[in-house]
């Protein structure tokens, strides 16, 4: 049986056949897993697990990165036991103390909305009961790379770099967008937490472009549901 990647080797090469728990083998199985339409929480959700698979184990890494293989994602277990390096969404953690070092942070660096027709409207419910408004969305996720040494979180971007282009046209065929584009990332920062603490920060851009579309349906002059929904405008 033909595997979804298979037509992209580097991408099949990354993925492996026995994820844990809260894992998936491929964007496919992971679309399954959710319900409800996509939306910005959706794509920054499917970015996050995507990239704990990749990093749940090196034998994923490309091999001019294998010296980075100390760093890997693991589920704390019954033992109380997990992985080396944190994945996870960006400010999961108490304020009072900084996420954990070493790790990789997903979070939103912005959404912006554009005119795609007059008024917003797309369409009309045949008994003319709904109104179908639509915006062109330009959503931008923000990778951040965490790590005490600078050369380890410059690296740590580049195979998130690589293995998200990696799999771009299957998350993009999967849920729907319209786009998914890999930006590249900025220079390192250096973080001084205290006194004693300093990190180095590499944040990886990409940018999801996507329908987001509202209906709206009334009775009597009352507005009766409003219901967000994504896809593709016709």
């Amino acid at each position: 049986m033909s595997h979804p990647t298979d037509h992209i080797p580097y991408a099949r090469d990354l993925l492996r056949s026995d994820f844990g728990v809260h894992e998936v083998l491929t964007v496919h199985e992971l679309m399954a897993c959710m319900t409800g339409p996509m939306s910005n929480s959706a794509f920054r959700r499917v970015v996050m697990l995507m990239l704990r698979g990749h990093y749940s184990t090196a034998l994923n890494y490309p091999e001019d990165l294998k010296h980075l293989a100390c760093y890997f994602w693991r589920p704390k277990d019954d033992a109380g036991k997990e992985g080396t390096l944190t994945v996870d969404f960006s400010y999961n953690f108490d304020d009072k103390k900084p996420d954990r070092i070493p790790g990789i942070y997903v979070g939103f660096g912005g959404c912006n909305l554009k005119k795609l027709g007059m008024g917003n409207h797309h369409s009309h419910s045949e008994d003319r009961s709904t109104e179908n408004l639509a915006k062109g969305s330009l959503l931008t996720i923000s990778v951040h790379h965490v790590f005490k040494s600078l050369d380890d979180a410059c690296d740590m971007a580049e195979m998130s770099q690589l293995f998200l282009l990696a799999m771009s046209k299957v998350i993009q065929n999967a849920t729907g967008a319209e786009g998914f584009e890999v930006k590249g990332f900025a220079q390192a920062v250096k973080n001084k937490l205290s006194s004693d603490i300093r990190n180095y920060e590499v944040v990886l851009s990409v940018e999801i472009s996507y329908t987001l579309a509202a209906a709206l349906s009334e009775e009597s002059h009352r507005i009766r549901v409003i219901s967000g929904v994504i896809g593709a405008t016709t």
